[in-house]
């Protein structure tokens, strides 16, 4: 009489494929969510930036309580290594103030990498800010912002943001001259 089932080898080699594959499948989810978070990154920078000049395209108005004050002479976004995870949009007005118009922050375990910030490839120190001007939306940037830094031309200016591990990252490149934004 031939006895039915699975011997003790099979189903020992059935256990070991199954947990074989279920640790390659979360290996490479984890990895996919990382590349996801700094792909999101990435974008965020981009449509940071690209608010930025689209304001001074238009010439929007900034949120000032005084309506004669409302007309900016340029918008900038600032990145600084101090705030890794954020970066902001403001304009300075004809009043000479400045209006916050608003806080962009990166997604979950995401960041603007430790000396990720350069422009025509030297690194800044502590931040970049890119400038546009109404009504051309012409760019100028400045680098550490000590207060006697003033704004320059530039052919380009890079930022990177990585993962908060800094295992994968992703280039942002901003052409000076044509005003092109991209990867």
């Amino acid at each position: 009489m031939k006895q039915r089932g699975f011997t003790l080898i099979e189903l020992l080699v059935v256990v070991f494929l199954i947990t074989l594959i279920s640790g390659i499948s979360i290996a490479n989810f984890r990895s996919g969510e990382k590349r996801r978070a700094v792909a999101l990154a990435s974008d965020t920078v981009i449509s940071a930036i690209r608010t930025a000049q689209n304001y001074a395209l238009t010439g929007k108005k900034t949120n000032n309580a005084n309506g004669a004050c409302r007309s900016a002479e340029f918008y900038w976004i600032e990145f600084a290594y101090a705030t890794p995870t954020a970066m902001t949009l403001s304009a300075e007005n004809t009043c000479g103030s400045v209006d916050l118009i608003e806080t962009y922050i990166l997604p979950a375990r995401s960041q603007i990498r430790a000396g990720g910030l350069s422009l025509n490839g030297s690194a800044a120190i502590t931040d970049l800010s890119i400038i546009f001007y109404p009504p051309f939306g012409t760019l100028e940037a400045m680098v550490d912002d000590t207060g006697s830094t003033s704004p320059v031309s530039f052919t380009t200016a890079t930022i990177i943001v990585e993962t908060s591990e800094g295992d994968i990252s992703k280039s942002i490149t901003i052409d000076g001259v044509a005003g092109r934004i991209g990867e």
